[in-house]
């Protein structure tokens, strides 16, 4: 079936060098498709002896948010609400700037509520490292239970952790009063404030913050906007922004549901890139029951338009919805739309409460002005034998010559016919990694070779495609990562949970 569905981002790699011309808008994944068919990265690296990590740096906070190239520059979030700007040569950190919400509140209260927010924030990081001792203490005490000075410690530790438990109590009252709906981040460090991708014109970078606010800076650190927007730690905060025509297409939460997504809502927005001003904002929304994934911008006919994740065609010009329901009635992806310029793919993911995913393909047909939802196939994805386990493609999946690559949570890696659905080859790493392992980050493709991070434990998979028969290449132990890698040439950035990384032959 034709169709006349384009990108609106450029297709574009980026490779060694500032001089190289970039792609006009560059976010998630790069331009949207996570396919970069000219990067030869390598295979293998090693954290321990640091062999092919040109640099590793540490940054200032742990995040989820995928990492953005700009010429000799890298963009990339850090919790709660900080840009930071990182040299892509030596990994240094050139800048980094805080949009706390609260000095967009008025004077007499957003300075109080900002250092209570500071004093929460750090109670929060206390509560974690004691949670962490305790467990270690309590193995000990395990091997050695004559031990008394374990167990004394161990009552300590317990007495602080209950003050500390109140103390967190207290200040989210306070804020929760002064500061509508404020709440942690949703499951802890599985996700965050901070967990988007920004995105950027090469001339400014902008960002939206779960804390309810969103920004715009140039290159250079300078901010010439920023506003307050829904606070969103619990909806759909971690789809990344987009940039088209002059806007920052955002979602804004308008409800929380069961476990912050399910049964929810949101609207879609759109913010004048210039000033910040809010545009046009949609109706309220249903919110996917993972609620996360970002949206797609697509040109049928010309019309630039928004597919979300919960299925809406948004024109663009204006927020008027154009068609619903893309994806059925009540979708459940935690990993959004793809699209390769021809169809648009979307992973689901159960089948009626069974052990199982579908993955869905359509396109979309303009006529006159009028645009149309065309089904073209739905696949489910089935365990093997009695195999109970949920079965979700968490990871973002990516199209390439005619397949589609979707990587199950476990992981599995699925290989599908991209005109048809049907299932090319189905590839399970378990035996393998001789563990679990949780698969969560976008998959990229570099070349003939597909990566894939996990979150737990932390690792890096390089898979051979080039074949009919997937090859597992390598196994690279490293930190915990949710986010998907991007490639310079023949080097790869990748954004871990608490450092960013640049892979690659010296």
């Amino acid at each position: 079936m034709s169709t006349r569905v384009l990108l609106i981002l450029t297709t574009g790699l980026l490779v060694s060098g500032c001089s190289t011309p970039m792609p006009a808008i560059v976010g998630y994944r790069t331009d949207g498709t996570g396919v970069y068919p000219s990067a030869r990265a390598t295979t293998q690296w090693n954290e321990e002896s640091g062999r092919h990590i040109i640099w590793k740096t540490r940054l200032p906070q742990y995040g989820h948010g995928g990492p953005v190239v700009v010429g000799d520059r890298i963009f990339v979030t850090a919790e709660p609400h900080t840009l930071l700007c990182v040299d892509t040569a030596s990994g240094k950190i050139l800048w980094r700037r805080d949009c706390n919400v609260f000095d967009l509140f008025p004077p007499d209260t957003g300075p109080q509520l900002k250092k209570t927010w500071a004093t929460y924030l750090d109670m929060q990081a206390k509560r974690s490292r004691f949670r962490s001792d305790m467990g270690e203490l309590k193995r000990l005490h395990e091997e050695k239970p004559e031990s008394t000075d374990l167990a004394n410690r161990i009552e300590e530790l317990t007495q602080e952790k209950g003050f500390w438990d109140e103390e967190v109590k207290r200040l989210w009252k306070i804020l929760n009063t002064e500061y509508k709906g404020f709440r942690g981040a949703m499951w802890g460090q599985l996700q965050g404030y901070a967990c988007i991708t920004p995105v950027t014109d090469g001339e400014h970078v902008y960002v939206k913050y779960g804390t309810g606010v969103a920004a715009c800076y140039t290159v250079n650190g300078r901010q010439p906007w920023a506003t307050r927007v829904e606070f969103d730690a619990q909806c759909t905060i971690a789809s990344s922004p987009l940039l088209v025509d002059g806007k920052l297409i955002i979602h804004r939460k308008k409800r929380s549901g069961k476990s912050g997504v399910r049964d929810g809502a949101y609207t879609v927005g759109a913010l004048d890139t210039r000033t910040g001003e809010a545009l046009w904002e949609t109706p309220s929304l249903p919110v996917p029951d993972w609620g996360s994934g970002t949206d797609l911008v697509l040109r049928p006919g010309g019309v630039s338009v928004v597919l979300t994740i919960s299925g809406e065609v948004i024109r663009v010009s204006d927020g008027e919805i154009l068609a619903r329901k893309a994806w059925g009635d009540r979708p459940k992806s935690a990993a959004g739309p793809v699209t390769d310029g021809r169809i648009i793919v979307f992973p689901d993911d159960s089948d009626g409460g069974k052990p199982s995913g579908i993955i869905r393909a359509v396109t979309l047909k303009e006529d006159n002005g009028s645009i149309t939802v065309v089904p073209l196939w739905n696949t489910t994805i089935r365990p093997p034998g009695n195999d109970k386990r949920h079965r979700a493609v968490f990871s973002s999946p990516v199209i390439h010559n005619g397949r589609v690559y979707a990587m199950e949570e476990h992981p599995v890696l699925w290989i599908l016919d991209a005109a048809t659905g049907k299932v090319l080859s189905e590839t399970r790493f378990e035996e393998a990694l001789k563990k679990r392992i949780m698969m969560w980050a976008p998959v990229t493709l570099a070349g003939n070779t597909l990566f894939a991070f996990s979150q737990k434990p932390g690792a890096g998979l390089a898979i051979d495609v080039s074949g009919n028969t997937p090859r597992l290449v390598s196994i690279n132990p490293m930190e915990s990562c949710e986010s998907p890698a991007v490639f310079m040439g023949n080097r790869m950035i990748v954004r871990a949970k608490h450092s960013l990384y640049c892979i690659g032959r010296q």
